[in-house]
C-alpha cells in the first residue's frame, strides 16, 4: 500500500527520472533582435603612409688588390756585395723632410735589414779603433816631449850590458843621492800605461843581452832581480809617471817578470829558434 505522497516509482524502489530542461542560447525572446556579423558595419580603414622608395647604390668597378711578389737574390751571378755606405756621405746628403709622402692604404711595407748595415757598423768600429790608436800615439808623443830636462841629470853607462856593470851600479845605488838621481832620470821616461812605462824603464836600464842572464827568483843559474836595489828604483820610477799614479808593487813586479821571460824572443831570438828547429827536423 502506497502513500499518497509517494509516486508509483518510489513505491517500487526506483528513482524517478528528472525532466531535462532546454537551455535557450541567446537573449530572451529569440534571435530576432540580434544583428548578425554580416549585418554589422565594418570598422573604418586607417590611412597608412606610402612605403619609402628603395635607393640602389651606384655601381662601381671593383679593382683587385695587387699581390706583392717576393724578391729573390740571384746567387749565380758573380756580382759582389754593394759598396759600403760611408757615414760622412750620409750626413752630407741628408736633407730635412717637412711632409711625409702619402702611401696607398692597400700597400703593406715591412722592414728588412739591408746588406749595408753590417758594413756601416764595421766602419764605425774601425773608426773608433783609429781614434783610440791616435790617442795612444798623441800620449806617447807627449811623453817623449817630457824628456829629461835641464833639472834632470843624465846618467852614463845605460843600458847595462853585463853582470859587471850591474854589480857596479848596485854599489853606486847604496848612496841616497845617486839613487834619487837614478829615480829622477828613469821617472822622466813616462809611458801610456803601467805596462808601457815599466817596459820603457827596463829597456832604458837593462840591455836585452843582460836580461837573458836575469830572472826574478834567480833560478837556473841566473841572477835574481828581486834581491837587488834596482828593484826599488824600477818601482819608484814607474810611479813617477803622472798617468800611472800610485800603482801596486805586485803589478810592476809581474810586468818585470814577463819582460825578463821574453828576453830570448826579442831581437830575432824566436825566429832563430824556429830556423834551428826546422834544420834539426
Amino acid at each position: 500500500m502506497t502513500s499518497d505522497l509517494l509516486s508509483e516509482a518510489e513505491a517500487c524502489g526506483q528513482r524517478p527520472r528528472r525532466k531535462k530542461k532546454r537551455v535557450q542560447l541567446g537573449p530572451p525572446g529569440g534571435l530576432e533582435g540580434v544583428e548578425s556579423e554580416e549585418d554589422r558595419p565594418s570598422p573604418p580603414t586607417k590611412n597608412l603612409p606610402a612605403p619609402a622608395p628603395i635607393i640602389q647604390p651606384p655601381s662601381m668597378p671593383v679593382t683587385p688588390l695587387p699581390i706583392p711578389q717576393p724578391m729573390y737574390t740571384d746567387l749565380s751571378t758573380n756580382s759582389g756585395p754593394p759598396p759600403p755606405v760611408h757615414y760622412s756621405e750620409m750626413l752630407q746628403s741628408w736633407e730635412p723632410v717637412n711632409e711625409m709622402p702619402s702611401l696607398p692604404s692597400h700597400h703593406t711595407y715591412r722592414w728588412a735589414p739591408q746588406q749595408s748595415e753590417p758594413a756601416l757598423l764595421k766602419e764605425v768600429l774601425t773608426k773608433l779603433e783609429m781614434v783610440l790608436d791616435q790617442q795612444s800615439t798623441i800620449l806617447r808623443l807627449l811623453q817623449h816631449q817630457v824628456a829629461p830636462g835641464p833639472g834632470v841629470e843624465q846618467i852614463e853607462g845605460l843600458p847595462l850590458q853585463n853582470l859587471v856593470a850591474l854589480q857596479n851600479l848596485e854599489q853606486s845605488l847604496q848612496s841616497p843621492d845617486y839613487k834619487e838621481k837614478m829615480i829622477n832620470y828613469l821617472g822622466a821616461i813616462g809611458g801610456a800605461d803601467v805596462k808601457d812605462t815599466t817596459w820603457r824603464v827596463l829597456k832604458k836600464l837593462i840591455s836585452n843581452t843582460l836580461a837573458k842572464s836575469l830572472n826574478w827568483r834567480g833560478v837556473n843559474g841566473k841572477t835574481s832581480v828581486a834581491g837587488l836595489n834596482l828593484r826599488e828604483v824600477i818601482i819608484t820610477a814607474v810611479r813617477r809617471n803622472p798617468i800611472v799614479g800610485v800603482v801596486a808593487e805586485a803589478e810592476v813586479e809581474q810586468i818585470t817578470k814577463r819582460w825578463l821571460q821574453l828576453a830570448t824572443d826579442r831581437e830575432g831570438g824566436r825566429k832563430r829558434r824556429l830556423l834551428e828547429k826546422e834544420r834539426m827536423s
